[in-house]
C-alpha cells in the first residue's frame, strides 16, 4: 500500500529519501509473487498479452531506463513496476474477484483503523499542518490526499459489500463509519468529489437493474454532468472549501507540465525520472510556480513526463479497451461481479485526474489494481468467447453429421 511514516524534506531527491525498512518489505512482497507467480508462468504470461496496450506501457517503463535522465532511479522503480505487474496478474490468475476484493476491504480497514488509533496515540505522525487549510489528517499514509484516496475507495467497497450482501452488515456500516470520519479530517476536495461520483453510480447501478445499454449511457452521460456541472460552478465550491480558483495551482501546473512533455514529446523523461528534486528536470517547474510539486497532479500528464506521448496512448487504448469490456460484462448481468468493474474502474480513472498517476512510486495501490482489473477482465473476455465458440462448433457438427 506503499504506507511511510517518515516525510523527505521538500526538494531532495527521490534516491536521497530512500527508506531501507519500506523498501525491504516492498521487494520481500514483489519477491514472494514473483515466486508464487513462477508456478503458473504460463496462464500468468497467456493474460499479460491479453492487453496488448498494457505490455506497451510495461515495456517502455522497462526501456526508459536507457534513456532516462535519472537511471538508477528509473531502472529500481522500472523493477518494482514489473514486480507489482507479475503479482497482480498472478493474483487475477489465483483468486475471485470477490476473493480479492475480501482482502482489499479488510487491508483498507485496518489502514483506517490504525490511522485513527495514531492519531488518538500518535497525533504528530497522524496529522498535517497545512498553510493554506490547516490542519489534515493523513493516518499512518504520507499525504492527506492519499490518505483520502484510500478511503473513498474503502468507502465504495463497504458499501458494496453491505448493499450486496447479506452478511455482517453491522461490521460493514461500522467501517463504512470510520473511513467516512477519516476522509472528513482529511480535508482533500478531490476526494470528496471522487466519492459523490462514485456513489451517485452506485445509487443508479443499484436502482436501475437492466442490461440495456442506452441505461448504462445515461448513468456515465449523468456522471459527466455532475462533473461539469461542478466544473462550471468551480469558484463557488472552491470558495467553500477555502481553495483558490485555479484548483490549488493545478491549471497553471498543467500548462508547464504540457510544454516539459513537449520537449521530449515521443518518449519523455524516463520512468519516475521527472520530480527527482531541485537538480532534476522539475527544477524549472518549480522555479516558475515558486511551488515545489511532487507530482502533475494529474495521471495521464504524469505518464506523458515519463513516458511521452507514446505512454499516454497506450494507457488511453488499455482503458479504452477495458471500460467496452466492462460495459458488456454490466450488459450481461446486473450482479455484484458484474458492477464492480465499472465502479473501480470509475475510480482510478477520477483518481488520476487531479492527483498523483497510475505508474506513481507513491501510488503503487493504483497500478496494482489496474492490472488485477485488466487481468480479470481479460479472463471475462476468453471466457466469453469460449462459451461463443461452444455453440457454433455443435452446430457444425451437427451440419456435417446430416450432411
Amino acid at each position: 500500500m506503499g504506507i511511510s511514516l517518515e516525510k523527505p524534506e521538500p526538494g531532495t531527491r527521490l534516491l536521497e529519501a530512500y527508506n531501507p525498512y519500506t523498501s525491504f518489505i516492498n521487494y520481500s512482497i514483489y519477491g514472494l509473487g514473483i515466486f508464487l507467480a513462477s508456478f503458473k508462468y504460463k496462464q500468468v504470461l497467456n493474460l499479460v498479452f491479453k492487453d496488448i496496450f498494457l505490455c506497451v506501457l510495461l515495456t517502455l517503463s522497462l526501456l526508459s531506463t536507457i534513456w532516462s535522465v535519472v537511471p538508477i532511479s528509473t531502472f529500481f522503480h522500472s523493477i518494482s513496476l514489473l514486480a507489482i505487474t507479475i503479482f497482480a496478474v498472478y493474483l487475477g490468475t489465483s483468486y475471485s474477484l470477490n476473493e480479492m476484493l475480501r482482502l482489499f476491504r479488510w487491508s483498507l480497514a485496518i489502514i483506517a483503523i490504525l490511522g485513527l488509533v495514531f492519531a488518538l496515540f500518535m497525533p504528530a505522525n497522524a496529522f498535517t499542518v497545512d498553510l493554506r487549510t490547516g490542519l489534515r489528517f493523513q493516518g499512518i499514509l504520507s499525504h492527506p490526499t492519499n490518505c483520502g484516496r484510500i478511503m473513498v475507495l474503502s468507502i465504495v467497497l463497504w458499501l458494496i459489500h453491505a448493499f450486496y450482501t447479506k452478511h455482517h452488515k453491522f461490521i460493514s456500516w461500522s467501517i463504512v463509519a470510520i473511513c467516512t470520519t477519516s476522509l472528513v479530517i482529511t480535508n482533500t476536495v478531490s476526494a470528496y468529489l471522487s466519492l459523490l461520483e462514485l456513489l451517485i453510480l452506485l445509487l443508479l447501478l443499484r436502482t436501475f437493474k437492466t442490461k440495456n445499454v442506452v441505461l448504462i449511457s445515461f448513468v456515465l452521460f449523468f456522471i459527466t454532468s455532475i462533473i461539469t456541472i461542478l466544473a462550471t460552478n468551480y469558484e463557488t465550491v472552491l470558495d467553500f472549501f477555502r481553495r483558490d480558483t485555479t484548483g490549488t495551482g493545478r491549471t497553471i501546473l498543467w500548462e508547464i507540465v504540457w510544454e516539459k512533455i513537449m520537449e521530449h514529446p515521443v518518449l519523455g523523461y524516463g520512468l519516475n525520472a521527472f520530480w527527482t528534486g531541485l537538480d532534476g528536470p522539475c527544477a524549472d517547474i518549480w522555479q516558475r510556480m515558486r511551488w515545489q510539486a511532487p507530482h502533475a497532479h494529474n495521471g495521464l500528464l504524469d505518464v506523458g513526463l515519463q513516458l511521452g506521448l507514446l505512454g499516454m496512448s497506450a494507457l488511453l487504448m488499455s482503458l479504452v479497451r477495458n471500460i467496452f469490456i466492462a460495459i458488456g460484462e454490466l450488459k450481461r448481468s446486473s450482479k455484484l461481479e458484474s458492477i464492480l468493474p465499472i465502479t473501480l474502474i470509475t475510480f482510478i480513472i477520477i483518481s488520476n485526474l487531479t492527483d498523483v498517476g497510475v505508474l506513481s512510486a507513491r501510488q503503487s495501490i493504483i497500478w496494482f489494481l489496474y492490472v488485477y482489473l485488466s487481468t480479470y477482465l481479460s479472463k471475462c473476455l476468453l471466457t466469453k468467447r469460449k462459451n461463443y465458440k461452444k455453440p457454433r462448433e455443435i452446430a457444425e457438427i451437427y451440419t456435417q453429421f446430416n450432411s
